[in-house]
């Protein structure tokens, strides 16, 4: 892979994924080994996941929480970056050019493609658009951008807020199974 694809020690980010129409936001967020994952970024159902010496699971709009100790049964999430590009692949790379400081990169495979943007400033991809090839012809698939990145990341984002209640694992589940999708 000609290009980083290492998650920095330190940052906060938004990974924005659009499919079939649909918008995904996340926040993602670490300082060292501690992490925070919120899942549908700004929307009432948030899920918001903080890894320190043990994951919490917090529900913000119910202002609840439950906590899991580190193990190997719950292990640590690390890099942002997608799964194909840690992955090892039969991949064929092509750098196509440099513009306002992002450098585009090609990416083949068998019947697929991928367009992956660098930003050369941050060592990062920072947006990544699929392209399905079927009969010669390139279909969009779905895009993956990096937002509103910052190379920091306040110690309060690791924190569950005071006035939160601790429930079992199972009352949350309840509560977000009840949850609208």
């Amino acid at each position: 892979i000609p290009f980083s694809t290492k998650e920095p020690q330190i940052f906060q980010a938004e990974i924005v994924i659009t499919a079939n129409g649909a918008e995904n936001k996340k926040f993602i967020a670490r300082s060292g080994n501690n992490r925070r994952f919120d899942y549908n970024f700004g929307a009432k159902n948030q899920v918001s996941t903080i890894q320190t010496d043990k994951i919490y699971t917090i529900l913000a709009d119910k202002k609840i929480y439950t906590e899991t100790i580190l193990n190997e049964n719950f292990p640590a999430q690390n890099d942002f970056s997608s799964e194909w590009l840690n992955a090892k692949t039969d991949a064929e790379f092509t750098r196509i050019g440099t513009e306002n400081n992002l450098t585009q990169y090609r990416v083949g495979f068998a019947n697929s493609e991928i367009l992956v943007f660098v930003d050369e400033a941050l060592s990062v991809p920072v947006r990544q658009e699929f392209y399905s090839i079927e009969n010669g012809q390139k279909t969009p698939t779905m895009t993956i951008e990096l937002r509103n990145f910052k190379p920091e990341a306040s110690s309060d984002l690791f924190v569950v807020p005071k006035d939160f209640k601790k429930v079992s694992a199972e009352e949350l589940r309840k509560v977000l199974s009840e949850q609208p999708a």
